[in-house]
């Protein structure tokens, strides 16, 4: 049998990067774009409504599915009364989901909102909002309330939904209209911010609401970057973390202070990123996945990671088509779900979904595929090799750039830890053979 290697060559800056390992995960049975989804309390994922991605003629679903961690599978549910995309949910107080307006198969806003039972798997109708919206955005307050900004007809209103009496009524108005692609994030405190986003142009305002005056207050210190389609995400040392999204698509994030109230740029990403939902990993950092470049779109480093510490970006070297307008969860064991989205050359929706394992033994980034995992990479002394569903001999082979064999090793378990120390920094091939097959891998990166 020939093998076929090949190089990737690229320039590794070798500091720190985080441990995630690229781990398939069973696909939706209905693609889906547009839609939203919720982490339900028994550690299932709704992912609810959404479109088939056309972008001139969508098709808006009712159809819902739930994603058991269990079996790493999807499974339909209970479908709501009425198509739905461009839609928010949110969790309820009782563990139930609460779907909020949103856009029928002929393009109009609505106003209605259900709730799913997670104990029936059933949708029934509740109070309507007081005017119709799409393109808008829901977060839940500390008091189990729900608030929701923005949207399609354009308004300055902001509502509340009251868990406990089933009814909306209006809040304080933004100060700026914010139409869509406008991201909301909770502070310590529990006021909210909201910035960026869009009503003709990109926005470098944000402003806070407090929930117990029902008020949104001005920052007076603008962004450093006009943004839409970002994400915010609350660091552990109580700033925010604002990634993406602009009419350039940029590689730039910056920091915000809600102590001093101010904005600060913070080093630029490896990536441009819009439309990518960020989260943030068990140790404080912070992930984003797929978009990237649009102009080569197939040799996207689709995983970045913030690094909180460093205030650092650092990239996997895993490549990949980008997606946008996926919706993203950490599960109830550390694994990172990302759901569907959009391919970013606007193909149509995804069915696929990608799960994101973190290796809480180590600090830096793990690659894999569905039967064969390594990991750290780039790695520095010691590699742990991981190999799913074999039981035979497995041997680890690895090459420098000119295909000679550098190390090779037979691994005496599932899973083994391989001594690199003695291999001189820089970019390797390996493969692993097993039951009399070769995985290849594309590279490996030596860093110090």
């Amino acid at each position: 049998m020939k093998k076929l290697y090949f190089l990737i060559t690229f320039i590794a800056i070798c500091t720190y990067s985080n441990a995630q390992i690229l781990i398939g995960s069973s696909n939706l049975n209905e693609a889906r774009y547009m839609h939203d989804s919720e982490l339900l309390n028994n550690g299932k994922v709704l992912a609810v409504g959404g479109d088939n991605g056309v972008w001139l003629s969508p098709e808006s679903f009712s159809s819902c599915e739930l994603y058991n961690p269990a079996t790493n599978s999807w499974s339909f549910t209970g479908s709501m009364n009425q198509e739905r995309h461009l839609l928010a949910t949110a969790m309820l107080p009782s563990g139930n989901v609460l779907a909020i307006g949103g856009s029928n198969v002929d393009l109009d806003a609505l106003s209605s909102c259900e709730i799913y039972d997670i104990a029936t798997s059933t949708w029934s109708y509740t109070d309507s909002m007081l005017q119709e919206r799409k393109f808008h955005d829901a977060i839940e307050l500390s008091d189990g309330r729900i608030l929701v900004v923005g949207g399609l007809p354009t308004t300055n209103t902001t509502e509340i939904y009251d868990p406990s009496t089933s009814t909306w009524s209006y809040t304080g108005d933004v100060n700026v209209r914010r139409d869509l692609g406008f991201s909301l994030v909770m502070l310590v405190d529990g006021r909210i911010m909201v910035s960026g986003g869009d009503d003709a142009q990109s926005k470098n305002s944000a402003e806070i609401y407090d929930p117990q005056a029902g008020t949104w207050q001005l920052i007076p210190n603008d962004l450093t970057e006009s943004r839409k389609y970002h994400s915010s995400v609350l660091l552990d040392n109580g700033q925010v973390l604002i990634v993406g999204g602009s009419n350039y698509f940029p590689d730039k994030s910056e920091l915000f202070d809600p102590v001093s109230n101010t904005f600060s740029a913070s080093i630029t990403m490896q990536e441009v990123r819009s439309g990518t939902p960020a989260i943030k990993l068990d140790n404080g950092n912070v992930l984003v996945y797929g978009f990237g470049d649009m102009f080569n779109f197939f040799d996207t480093k689709i995983i970045e990671v913030y690094n909180h510490t460093y205030q650092s970006w650092s990239s996997d070297p895993y490549s990949g088509g980008g997606v946008s307008g996926y919706t993203i969860h950490k599960l109830m064991d550390g694994n990172i779900l990302t759901v569907a989205g959009n391919f970013s050359t606007g193909n149509g929706a995804s069915s696929g979904c990608r799960l994101i394992g973190q290796d809480p033994n180590s600090n830096e980034t793990a690659e894999s595929s569905d039967e064969v995992v390594i990991y750290p990479n780039p790695s520095s002394d010691v590699l742990s090799v991981l190999v799913r569903n074999h039981t035979g001999t497995q041997k680890l082979n690895i090459f420098d750039v000119l295909g000679k064999v550098v190390l090779s090793k037979e691994l005496t378990n599932k899973s083994s830890k391989v001594q690199v120390s003695h291999l001189q920094q820089g970019t390797y091939h390996f493969n692993i053979e097993c039951d009399n097959r070769v995985y290849a891998k594309s590279s490996l990166i030596i860093c110090r």
